[in-house]
């Protein structure tokens, strides 16, 4: 007695093979996709602390040279989860002010420094 095969189609161990390397693949790639979220997330982050860094020196450059003084606060009910502090020191020369901007959030922060001259002609 003789069985006759068909070449027309696959054997299971071919289906399994291929299946798996499927699978392998497609975990691969949902692992580097979800990565890429991570990171986007932490990049928005990220760009968030910077801009509300900046917009708080852009307010501090508006004060008078004499008001500007160490203070800390939030950014109201915009962004309530994210949080500032402001150290102002003298600096060695007269008529300069250091300013550092800490702006942070649950897990993340960002600094901001720069000095400040007196440029009143009193």
């Amino acid at each position: 007695m003789t069985v006759h095969r068909s070449e027309n189609g696959f054997t299971l161990l071919e289906v399994m093979v291929a299946l798996s390397i499927i699978a392998t693949v497609l975990v691969t790639m949902l692992g580097t996709h979800l990565l890429s979220l991570n990171l986007s997330y932490k990049h928005r982050e990220q760009t968030m602390l910077a801009i509300l860094a900046r917009q708080k020196m852009q307010e501090i450059f508006t004060l008078p040279f004499d008001e500007v003084a160490s203070d800390s606060g939030d950014f109201g009910p915009n962004h309530p989860e994210y949080e500032w502090e402001l150290d102002v020191e003298n600096a060695d020369i007269d008529n300069l002010k250091k300013v550092r901007i800490l702006v942070t959030t649950a897990d993340s922060e960002f600094e901001l420094m720069t000095e400040l001259a007196n440029t009143s002609t009193e």
